[in-house]
């Protein structure tokens, strides 16, 4: 789930997911200016027929919750809500561990190195055959209550 930029690395996930052989479908929901290459690139590898690039959804809950595991595979991230989002929805997440934002929200097992395409490879086939293991729960820090109380701590200060 997000824009097809850069940043994003739709394409590393396109090739892992190539590379496990995976008998679930790769769901793509988004838009943007590299969606072209990716779909490109599926052709390629010839995996259109498990590849579904779904556009835009003003609503992706529904589709994150489906999912057998949600992968997030930025070269960097803010605050990655999309992680809090599927965490939230009870749907296993993986991660790079790229700058700003993952290892805040996530667990060590769920996080492959940014860099390192073999590392991601290992750790997607592990989350679809045990998505169960990545299933986390959503971090105290992250709730409305802490929110608030963060909040108001600042504007007493």
């Amino acid at each position: 789930v997000g824009k097809f930029n850069k940043a994003k690395r739709q394409d590393k996930l396109i090739r892992a997911y190539h590379a496990i052989d995976c008998p679930s479908p790769l769901v793509f929901i988004g838009q943007g200016p590299l969606m072209k290459d990716a779909k490109i690139l599926v052709n390629q590898l010839g995996i259109k027929e498990h590849v579904h690039f779904m556009g835009f959804r003003k609503n992706p809950y529904p589709y994150i919750k489906a999912a057998r595991l949600l992968v997030l595979c930025s070269d960097f991230e803010g605050l990655g809500v999309v992680l809090l989002e599927s965490i939230c929805l009870k749907t296993p997440t993986i991660s790079s561990d790229c700058p700003s934002g993952p290892n805040e929200i996530l667990l060590p097992r769920n996080l492959f190195e940014t860099d390192n395409l073999d590392d991601f490879i290992q750790l997607l086939k592990k989350a679809i055959e045990t998505p169960e293991r990545f299933e986390i729960p959503l971090d105290d820090k992250f709730t409305t209550q802490i929110a608030i109380e963060k909040y108001l701590g600042l504007i007493l200060i």
